[in-house]
């Protein structure tokens, strides 16, 4: 009962890529299959592509040492793969265009002079940036209920 009172069990995406491993212009192809136990209303079938950064801040004071973990959005794309309708189990195939400059955008500018030495005075205070992740989402999007999703890691270098 717990189960079904969180939207579990409506069904399950499966998601298969021909790599996981790519460099900036290349394009990340894979099937998505959705199987469902009963058909479902849904907003849209899509696809995401994303990278996060994690950043760690770590303060030390009178009271001890605190560490805060932030962790952004750098960069973000959604394929939709079939719009609004009622979803019966079904299977898409996709693929995704790498940026070319996806990696130099997301390095900080090189600045030079004393400005350029205090933002990296402030970013070495600032604690780590741990190098970025990158995440191919297939996902039925369910209104006011579990999506139901499949999420892979991928390598971008």
């Amino acid at each position: 009962m717990f189960v079904f009172l969180f939207g579990f069990g409506k069904g399950k995406m499966e998601m298969t890529l021909k790599k996981f491993n790519f460099t900036p212009g290349e394009k990340i192809s894979g099937h998505a299959s959705l199987q469902l136990n009963k058909p479902v209303k849904a907003r849209a079938m899509k696809v995401v592509f994303w990278g996060e950064r994690t950043t760690r801040h770590t303060d030390h004071d009178s009271h001890g040492t605190h560490t805060d973990t932030h962790t952004e959005t750098i960069y973000s794309f959604e394929l939709p793969l079939d719009g609004e309708k009622e979803y019966s189990s079904t299977e898409y195939d996709f693929e995704i265009a790498i940026p070319g400059n996806l990696l130099q955008t997301q390095a900080p500018p090189e600045i030079g002079g004393a400005v350029g030495a205090f933002m990296k005075t402030a970013m070495f205070l600032a604690g780590p940036i741990a190098p970025p992740k990158w995440f191919v989402q297939a996902k039925l999007d369910i209104p006011g209920g579990m999506d139901v999703s499949k999420k892979v890691q991928v390598n971008i270098t």
